[in-house]
């Protein structure tokens, strides 16, 4: 984007921008469009161009793989310096949102490119997936979806979307999407809780006394393994 200086008016103003851009991150290159309107501060000693604008690019879906065409607004503040002093120079090497521009004219494709990669999403998914996910993440509620990628009058349900959400995870072999999380603790079990819940795995030592008959020990109210009497009664022979 190319802005002449001296072509615009005094106040406040608005530029149509509608260009492309070839962004480099790495070692991969894309081109995106970029459309919107920006407002423009038209000042003595410097310009400020500022507002929101609608890129869009090509991207790859993360599950599916399949090429769409993605769209994302972003955002971008520029000071532009009219008659810049060796200081403002200097900040303005050092500052990517500061331009200088002492001959009139300026090209905003850097800072428009950086706007671009700060506000592009994490994660790209096409839209088949994004409305299968939001149906899914409505619950027992049942609502119906419409996916901006079908045709109108189709409502998408919680069923088609599990489906569309089934067979997707089928082709990709993945687990990360809504519904297919396995589930983990939410924080880790601490030393003090771990041994206050095993403060019960104890063995204790059992009750003995003497048989009245042999004076074996034995336990209370059982029948002595030595002589085999319960009392004054013989109940089990003993084995010799």
């Amino acid at each position: 984007m190319e802005l002449h200086l001296d072509r615009l008016p005094p106040g406040r103003s608005a530029v149509e921008l509608d260009s492309s851009l070839t962004i480099s991150q790495g070692l991969q290159a894309y081109e995106a469009r970029v459309r919107g309107t920006l407002a423009v501060d038209a000042m003595e000693q410097q310009v400020l161009l500022r507002g929101s604008f609608e890129a869009e690019r090509t991207a790859a879906c993360d599950r599916c793989t399949d090429e769409f065409r993605q769209r994302f607004t972003a955002e971008v503040e520029v000071l532009i310096l009219r008659h810049p002093s060796t200081t403002e120079l200097r900040l303005a090497a050092e500052d990517a949102w500061m331009v200088a521009a002492p001959g009139g004219v300026v090209r905003l494709d850097a800072q428009l490119a950086e706007a671009v990669v700060l506000a592009e999403p994490q994660r790209a998914l096409c839209r088949g997936l994004q409305g299968a996910v939001l149906a899914l993440r409505q619950g027992p509620q049942r609502r119906s979806l419409l996916l901006r990628g079908a045709p109108a009058g189709r409502p998408v349900g919680r069923s088609r979307a599990l489906a569309q959400t089934r067979a997707l995870r089928r082709r990709t072999n993945s687990h990360d999407l809504a519904g297919g999380v396995m589930a983990v603790p939410k924080r880790r079990t601490g030393k003090a809780r771990k041994r206050k819940r095993r403060t019960h795995w104890k063995l204790t030592t059992p009750n003995l006394d003497k048989c009245s008959r042999c004076g074996a020990p034995r336990k209370p109210h059982r029948v002595c393994a030595s002589c085999g009497y319960y009392g004054d009664r013989m109940v089990v022979e003993p084995s010799e």
